[in-house]
């Protein structure tokens, strides 16, 4: 277990951290997501990516500086980061209210009242606006989703993994199989040939309140052929 540094981690300091990845919070298409406790006692959690290239790295490290001095009430701070060859690594405050995601349609979901669903919508615009409008440059979040809502005890929800998903495009040349958005979120007009903008930040803040309205996830499995919350409501 280790203290917060200004420089990156190593990944076996990331195992160590998280008691060599023992505790699953999220499991995602590029990563997961992993509970740690560093040595002060503060309770983390680990994001351990494996869709970069080593060409990203450097403006990787540039960007993820840049993101720890980004502040704001509804926006997860990220604590420390990793740049290994092939893994990269983020460590952010852990959330224990867990992310809206499990929250809507988990195993469990919550019961959540329409007063605080809506109270959950003002949160994620107030966190997106502050990337928008008061960050210089702005910065975009670019894979805005339900799992990427985390809430904490009071259930106030905060933005996370904003600004990072600009670099997995690069690691197309390597890992062709690697996502570049949450498929139900992304705008169809900018996927797969344009970079995320303010506007497809925003059609993806759309589909979480749809989802918040009706309580239903972007996309729901079948055994045909998925269902997208947005056709539905066309």
């Amino acid at each position: 277990m280790l203290k917060l540094k200004d420089g990156p981690f190593k990944y076996g300091e990331l195992a160590r951290i998280t008691g060599n990845f023992g505790t699953v919070l999220v499991e995602g298409g590029s990563g997961n997501v992993y509970f740690g406790t560093l040595e002060d006692g503060t309770e983390v959690a680990v994001k351990v990516s494996f869709c970069f290239s080593i060409r990203g790295s450097r403006e990787f490290q540039a960007k993820a500086k840049h993101l720890r001095a980004v502040h704001h009430e509804n926006l997860v701070s990220l604590l420390g980061y990793c740049d290994g060859t092939k893994t990269k690594g983020l460590i952010y405050e852990f959330m224990d209210g867990g992310n809206l995601q499990q929250n809507l349609t988990g195993d469990i979901p919550n019961f959540l009242t329409r007063s605080k669903r809506l109270q959950i919508a003002v949160d994620v615009a107030q966190g997106l606006d502050y990337l928008h409008h008061d960050c210089h440059p702005p910065i975009i979040h670019g894979d805005l989703s339900a799992a990427n809502i985390w809430l904490n005890e009071e259930m106030q929800a905060k933005l996370a993994d904003f600004g990072i998903s600009a670099f997995e495009p690069r690691a197309l040349d390597s890992y062709p199989t690697c996502p570049l958005g949450t498929p139900g979120y992304f705008d169809p007009e900018f996927y797969p040939y344009s970079r995320p903008d303010t506007k497809s930040d925003v059609y993806s803040f759309g589909i979480i309140l749809f989802e918040l309205i009706t309580g239903h996830p972007a996309v729901t499995r079948g055994a045909v052929r998925n269902v997208f919350l947005d056709d539905s409501y066309r």
